[in-house]
């Protein structure tokens, strides 16, 4: 039944991820799934991670994939290999340098779990320091949880190492991150773990204080069963002060609700000291055959060095008190070779911690360089840093001057252009005044011819002459001031050779541009335009000929979209054959449309060559229009 309703949950589970991923981004709601599965069933998780694998957009999302099913197999105690260290230390990387604070403490804190298996202590300790120092415990999304087991892990291994008063220290932190995330359960842990540093350090007191707090604590959030577990380290305490009426209690209460005991009232494997602790309680109270009966039950059911040498050691304190010399000599000899045999098992892990130390001291070192490079790259960081902002701030006053300078150019080119302009007007009423003149003559010819053969008044010869010499006044007057305006325009005419080899400067340097380059080649290959490439087009305008798009934006309300976009290629100078490419028409009909083009936006009828050379002058057409 069990099989079966754990089955059907996670089925369930699976399929609450596909649909879940079939709305804003499937995969990332498969990670938060599985995320939120992590604490309570990771194999849960493991199982959504697994199925989603295939389905990761992107080297982040892999990447985070793979840092919650490193950290699904962990909560499932898979023993790492050096394979998953080598793997744990790229996260590690990875997240050091794209991952928020969370990641980056979880990558490390892996990473320790990754090299305290593979018997790296030191380097797992200095993986812990780096997660905790990763975590931002002030941000209102850091995961406190997670950073309780940080502190917890590397607690155990300073156990490890003898270095109990760093135990006490990094329990301490566990327990406040632990609150802090509203898991009760592992910061009552963390707080119990210091009995064995206080045991360790000769403190009986705080041993006997932890265990009663964190054995009250746990009955007050309703945890019985681990607050009963808690009494079990009290009893020896109570038991060596003669307190048998408390051991007693505690010991009825452990052996009831910790749950360690089947309905024999046989303890689980690997608890079996607990009958060297209660065969020493019969002792005390001089219950001898009860004492011995826990004494042999020790020495029958624990195998190693500890419960053999427990039972062997309460046996020879039993016969002792009995004044049973030969059967305290047998087994306070067998006890004395089973401590020289823990002696020996202890004096050899001692052997592997001071090398962990001696490693450790040589990671430090190793470190300790590494952090002096990094120092150095980033000094060297800096200097290019700063020597970039000193390029970019040349650059900005270069193309500030630059644009000063341009701004001059285009106010002298109006200028040009309006006494251009002023010239063409002066030239075309001197030529109408000239006609007038040339008719006026004419006329007095005739009427004079007229009135000596016809005797006609004098009075209107008269008024003819007048009005020659009236004409003749003002082809004067406008020939002096064409005079004065052409050599205005000498003046200007040299500037505009130079402005007129500026703006072929311009248009050599629009066309190196790697846009231009690429319409170019695309229309050229015979390729249609797209809406994305069109929206390149008016945002490259936009940004090199400005004074083009402003007057395109003023004039274009009877231009077709065809022809506005013709005359946009035009502008960039496509051949007739590129712009039908880039339009997907004709030729022809690029012909007609460029004549009607033109006559819209200028009112006159010219051939398909002038209307481009018309389209080409816009710029300056605009610049003039501005000016007036």
């Amino acid at each position: 039944m069990t099989r079966r309703t754990d089955s059907f949950v996670l089925t369930l589970l699976m399929a609450v991820a596909l649909m879940a991923g079939c709305g804003e981004g499937r995969t990332p709601r498969a990670l938060v799934l599985a995320d939120s599965l992590m604490n309570s069933r990771p194999d849960s998780a493991l199982a959504v991670l697994d199925g989603a694998e295939g389905e990761m957009a992107g080297e982040h999302q892999r990447r985070l994939w793979q840092l919650l099913r490193l950290n699904a197999i962990n909560k499932l105690d898979t023993v790492f290999t050096a394979a998953h260290v080598a793997h744990a230390q790229t996260l590690a990387d990875y997240f050091d340098r794209y991952g928020t604070a969370n990641e980056q403490m979880l990558a490390y804190y892996l990473l320790g779990r990754t090299y305290a298996d593979a018997g790296e202590a030191p380097r797992a300790i200095d993986a812990y320091n780096t997660a905790a120092n990763r975590a931002d415990t002030i941000a209102t999304d850091c995961d406190y949880r997670q950073l309780c087991f940080v502190y917890t892990q590397m607690a155990l291994l300073l156990y490890q190492q003898n270095l109990y008063i760093d135990e006490l220290e990094s329990l301490d932190h566990a327990i406040r991150y632990g609150y802090l995330g509203a898991d009760t359960l592992h910061a009552l842990m963390a707080y119990t773990q210091k009995a064995g540093a206080y045991d360790m350090l000769a403190m009986p007191d705080s041993v006997l204080a932890v265990c009663e707090t964190a054995s009250n604590l746990s009955n007050q959030v309703g945890l019985s069963q681990y607050s009963a577990t808690m009494l079990a380290f009290p009893i020896m305490t109570f038991l060596e002060r003669g307190d048998t009426a408390k051991a007693r209690r505690y010991m009825n209460i452990y052996e009831k609700e910790s749950g360690y005991f089947d309905a024999k009232g046989e303890i689980e494997h690997g608890r079996e000291v607990y009958y060297y602790t209660k065969g020493l309680y019969y002792l005390s109270i001089a219950q001898f055959d009860s004492a011995e009966f826990f004494f042999r039950k020790e020495l029958a059911t624990g195998k190693d060095l500890n419960n053999q040498n427990a039972g062997a050691y309460g046996l020879a304190l039993l016969f002792q008190q009995t004044h049973m010399p030969d059967s305290a000599a047998k087994y306070a000899l067998y006890s004395y070779a089973m401590n020289d045999s823990v002696y020996d098992h202890e004096a050899t892990a001692e052997v592997a911690r001071m090398k962990s130390l001696y490693d450790y001291t040589r990671h430090e070192h190793e470190a300790q360089q590494s952090r002096i490079l990094a120092v150095s790259a980033q000094l060297r960081f800096v200097i290019t840093a700063v020597i970039a902002v000193l390029i970019l701030t040349l650059a900005v006053l270069i193309a500030y001057r630059y644009r000063k300078v341009q701004k001059k150019r285009q106010e002298e080119k109006r200028h040009y252009q309006q006494l251009l302009d002023s010239y063409r007007r002066t030239e075309n009423e001197l030529s109408e005044l000239r006609t007038h003149q040339t008719q006026f003559s004419r006329i007095a010819i005739e009427r004079q011819e007229a009135l000596a053969h016809q005797q006609q008044t004098t009075k209107e010869l008269e008024r003819l002459r007048q009005s020659e010499q009236t004409l003749t006044e003002l082809i004067s007057h406008k020939e002096q001031e064409l005079s004065r305006l052409d050599a205005e325009l000498a003046h200007y005419r040299r500037k505009a050779e130079l402005m007129t080899e500026a703006s072929s400067d311009e248009e050599r340097l629009l066309r190196e541009f790697p846009f231009y380059q690429s319409l170019l080649h695309m229309t050229d290959q015979g390729h249609s335009l797209t809406a994305n490439d069109w929206k390149a087009i008016r945002k490259f305008l936009h940004e090199h000929l400005p004074q083009f798009c402003q007057f395109m934006s003023d004039n274009n309300r009877d231009l077709t979209n065809y022809e506005y976009q013709m005359c946009m290629l035009v502008r960039l100078h496509l051949k007739p054959k590129s712009i039908a490419n880039a339009l997907g028409v004709d030729g022809s009909y690029v012909t007609r449309v460029r004549r009607s083009m033109v006559k819209k936006l200028f009112g006159v009828d010219v051939s398909s060559k002038e209307a481009d050379i018309l389209v080409l002058q816009i710029d300056q057409l605009k610049t003039t229009e501005t000016a007036d």
